[in-house]
């Protein structure tokens, strides 16, 4: 019976606890499109790549994030990766834009390149969700390179981090 009462308790917290992180997780996506629409509207439209770059990496980085009420949701979070694959793109980088091409894809399914998409990021978008581009013939991907290498490896260390192993992971 205690068990019981123990389990109930604990759902119950659980779903107070979800249900109290939603309108905070929906303020974090809000301030993050905001941010992400800044970017794209400002330095991206000026071709200002490289801080465009910079900036998305950041937003991506407090976008990961987990704890309640600081991460984003998986919509949100692909739509920082195809802004990096589209600014990876402008900057003659195409195994960058199609690897966060391909984290956007992975992160939500339903995640599509905007409308103003160039016919190039319209082409890394088709290779990364693998109808084309060069194979390689042994079946293995490459180690991603440049800024597809920063992202994985902030993307990791975050996810280290909140599982209490950073240490491991600087190691």
């Amino acid at each position: 019976m205690l068990l019981r009462l123990r389990a109930w308790f604990a759902a119950v917290l659980v779903g107070a606890i979800v249900l109290l992180a939603a309108p905070l997780a929906r303020a974090q996506d809000a301030a993050v499109r905001e941010q992400l629409t800044a970017i794209m509207n400002e330095d991206y439209a000026k071709a200002d790549f490289g801080n465009a770059r910079k900036k998305l990496q950041e937003l991506l980085s407090t976008c990961v994030k987990a704890q309640p009420g600081k991460g984003c949701s998986a919509p949100v979070k692909a739509e920082v990766y195809v802004a990096l694959g589209q600014v990876a793109s402008q900057m003659s980088q195409p195994d960058d834009a199609k690897q966060a091409f391909k984290n956007a894809q992975s992160t939500d399914p339903n995640a599509k390149l905007p409308a103003n998409a160039t016919p190039n990021q319209k082409a890394q978008w088709e290779e990364s969700k693998g109808g084309g581009g060069a194979a390689t013939g042994d079946g293995d991907e490459p180690p991603p390179q440049g800024l597809a290498a920063t992202v994985k490896l902030i993307t990791e260390a975050l996810k280290a981090d909140q599982e209490g192993r950073l240490e491991e992971c600087i190691d």
